[in-house]
C-alpha cells in the first residue's frame, strides 16, 4: 500500500508564494521568501485554480474528510453521525493513521474532526486556547506587554480580541527558541508518528494529516526572520509592532503603515512556515518515505488585508483573497511533477484522489446503526467504485495527472472542472468561470438582491463590479449556480 501525507497550513495567499506568481502576483507589497515550497512545486503537480468551498476552518475540514460539498447545507459545526471520513474510511482498510494538529478549533468540545485516527496529538498555545490559564489571576500579562502588540478599536469587539491577545503572549510567556514555537513542535509531533511506524517496519499504509495554525494570526515568526520583512523605520517611527488586529473594517483602525506592518508580519509568517515546511520533507526522505508516499499540500482559505477594506474575516466573504488556495501533490510515481494545471480543484476532490491511488472503492451510505449487531457499523460499510452512485460529491485529480482527463476551463472541453464554487453558510455563495466570478449575498439562507459580478481576465482581485453593464453573464451564472446546488445530493 501507498502512503497518504496531507499537510495543511492554515490562513495562506497564494499571493505570497513563489511558485504561484505567475497566476496571482504580490498584492501586498511584502517580500516574498519561500525557497522549499518552490523546490517542493518543482517535483509536484501544481493547480493553479484551486479554490476552497465552505468557509472558513471548519467547513473547509469537513469538505476535506467528506469529499462533500458544505456550504449550502452546513456551517461551522462538529462531524455528524452519518458522515463517513477519510480517516474512518481508510482505518477500516488496513492504514495506520495519524492527526498532529496545532489548531486549536480542533480541540474544542464537541469537535469530532479526530474520527477515524488511529494516533491524535494536540499541540497547544494557538490564538486564544486556554493553555496558560491561571484561574486566581486570569489578567497575569501586563498591560504594557499587550498594548505593545495590540491596537483597540474603541468599541465592542476589544471586549473580544483583547482577551484574546492576552491569552496568547500568555500561553507564549515561556518560550525560549524556535522549536518551542507551536508549529516545529507539530512538524516533529507528525516525523515522530512516521518514525515510530518505520522503527516498527511498517513503511506502507500511513496516512498522515499533519494540520499545521500557520500562518494564521498571531503573526508572530521568530525575531530573526521578522528582521528581514519587518520596516525597521517604521518601528524606530514609534510605530505599534502589532501582531493581531480585530477583525473588521480597516478605515478608522489602522493607519496605511500599521496595515502594511500587519502584512510584513504575516509574511514573515509565510517563511516561518516555508522552513519548516522544507524540514518536514527532510525528514520524509531521510525515513525513506518520500518514493512511495502521496504528499499532498493545502490550505483552507486566504486572508483579507484589506483587499476589501476589511481586515481578516469579518464580516467575511469568498473574494478571491480568501477563497482562491494553493494545492500542491506530489505522486509517488511522479506524474505531473513540475506541471502547471488550470482546471478548477476544491477540498471534496481529496477524498476521491486518496482513493483512487490507493485502489480503494467510495463510500455509498453514511454510517449507520446496525440493529442485528447493535452498534455503529464502521468497518465495512456500503462501498461502490469511484463515480456515480456514491457518497463523495469530488472527482479524483489522478486523470488530470495521468492526463486522461483535458486540462481545461472550457466548459465544453471538461464541464466538470470549467466552474468553481464557493460559500459561507447562510452568508454568501459564489460561483467562478474562466472569465467570470458572480458573488451573491444570502441573508437567512436566502438569496438577497446584493451581487456583484467580475471579469477575472482583467480584474483577478474583484474591484470592480460588473453586473450591472452584463445582465445577461448574471442570469446566466445564477442559474448555474442555483443548479449546482439543486443537483448535490
Amino acid at each position: 500500500m501507498v502512503n497518504i501525507i496531507v499537510v495543511v497550513n492554515d490562513s495562506l495567499r497564494v499571493d505570497q508564494l513563489g511558485c504561484y506568481q505567475s497566476v496571482s502576483p504580490n498584492s501586498l507589497n511584502t517580500r516574498i521568501e519561500t525557497p522549499n515550497v518552490d523546490a517542493f512545486a518543482r517535483e509536484a503537480a501544481l493547480f493553479e485554480n484551486a479554490y476552497t468551498e465552505g468557509l472558513p476552518t471548519m467547513p473547509t475540514r469537513t469538505s476535506w474528510f467528506t469529499g462533500r460539498f458544505t456550504f449550502p447545507f452546513r456551517g461551522w459545526q462538529r462531524l455528524e453521525d452519518g458522515d463517513v471520513t477519510l480517516a474512518e474510511w481508510l482505518w477500516a482498510r488496513g492504514f495506520a493513521s495519524a492527526l498532529v494538529t496545532d489548531v486549536y478549533h480542533l480541540h474544542k468540545p464537541g469537535i469530532n474532526l479526530m474520527r477515524g485516527f488511529d494516533h491524535v496529538q494536540f499541540i497547544r498555545g494557538q490564538e486564544s486556547d486556554l493553555l496558560r490559564y491561571r484561574w486566581d489571576d486570569p489578567d497575569d500579562v501586563s498591560d504594557t506587554a499587550i498594548d505593545r502588540h495590540y491596537k483597540p478599536r474603541g468599541d465592542d469587539s476589544d471586549r473580544t480580541w483583547r482577551p484574546k491577545n492576552a491569552q496568547y503572549l500568555r500561553n507564549m510567556a515561556l518560550r525560549q527558541g524556535e522549536d518551542d514555537y507551536t508549529l516545529a513542535q507539530t512538524v516533529r509531533g507528525g516525523l515522530d508518528w512516521l518514525d515510530r511506524q518505520v522503527s516498527r517496519r511498517r513503511t506502507d499504509g500511513l496516512f498522515l494529516w499533519l494540520d499545521c495554525f500557520d500562518p494564521h494570526e498571531p503573526w508572530d515568526a521568530p525575531d530573526e526572520i521578522n528582521r528581514r520583512f519587518v520596516d525597521a523605520g517604521y518601528l524606530e517611527r514609534g510605530g505599534l509592532d502589532l501582531i493581531d488586529a480585530n477583525g473588521g473594517p480597516v478605515d478608522g483602525y489602522l493607519t496605511s503603515d500599521e496595515l502594511q506592518h500587519l502584512r510584513n508580519r504575516y509574511a514573515a509568517e509565510v517563511c516561518f512556515m516555508d522552513r519548516w515546511l522544507g524540514r518536514l520533507f527532510d525528514g520524509v526522505r531521510q525515513l525513506g518515505l518520500m518514493e512511495n508516499s502521496l504528499i499532498v499540500w493545502i490550505s483552507d482559505h486566504g486572508h483579507p488585508f484589506g483587499d476589501h477594506g476589511v481586515i481578516k474575516k469579518a464580516p467575511a466573504m469568498p473574494y478571491e483573497e480568501l477563497a482562491h488556495v494553493p494545492l500542491l501533490i506530489r505522486h509517488p510515481d511522479g506524474l505531473g511533477a513540475g506541471q502547471r494545471f488550470q482546471s478548477f480543484t476544491q477540498p471534496p476532490d481529496l477524498f476521491p484522489t486518496v482513493l483512487e491511488l490507493a485502489g480503494l472503492p467510495a463510500p455509498a451510505e453514511p454510517w449507520g446503526f446496525t440493529p442485528a449487531a447493535r452498534r455503529w457499523d464502521i468497518s465495512a460499510g456500503v462501498a461502490k467504485p469511484l463515480g456515480d452512485g456514491t457518497l463523495l460529491h469530488g472527482r479524483s485529480l489522478l486523470p488530470l495527472l495521468r492526463g486522461d482527463e483535458s486540462d481545461s476551463l472550457d466548459p465544453r472541453e471538461h464541464p466538470e472542472r470549467a466552474f468553481a464554487y464557493s460559500g459561507l453558510h447562510r452568508q454568501a455563495w459564489s460561483v467562478r468561470t474562466h472569465e467570470w466570478s458572480y458573488i451573491r449575498r444570502m441573508r437567512a439562507g436566502q438569496p438577497t438582491g446584493e451581487r456583484a459580478l467580475f471579469h477575472r481576465l482583467d480584474d483577478l482581485r474583484e474591484q470592480r463590479d460588473q453586473a450591472g453593464a452584463n445582465p445577461d453573464v448574471v442570469q446566466d451564472l445564477v442559474t448555474r449556480l442555483d443548479g449546482f446546488v439543486a443537483g448535490l445530493k
